[in-house]
């Protein structure tokens, strides 16, 4: 489990504390709220082509692996490698 304090998506950096964990192939996601960003996408798979979490100005996970927004609750996002 690793703490980031920031979060880039397709280029589009944005301020969002929280947490990430990796299981097999399906990366989680907790943070305090989840942004409307990404309730907007709720029910359509997303491919996501560039992640990444940034602690302090460093970057501590990058993924430039196809992703598809697979689950979006209240707190947490849930990516799948595809």
């Amino acid at each position: 489990m690793q703490f980031f304090s920031q979060l880039k998506i397709n280029g589009l950096l944005l301020d969002v504390q929280g947490y990430f964990q990796t299981k097999m192939n399906i990366l989680e996601i907790h943070c305090m709220e989840v942004i409307s960003l990404f309730r907007n996408w709720k029910y359509e798979e997303v491919i996501v082509e560039e992640l990444a979490f940034i602690d302090k100005e460093q970057t501590i996970y990058l993924d430039s692996a196809n992703l598809v927004i697979a689950e979006v609750s209240h707190n947490q996002i849930k990516f799948i490698h595809i």
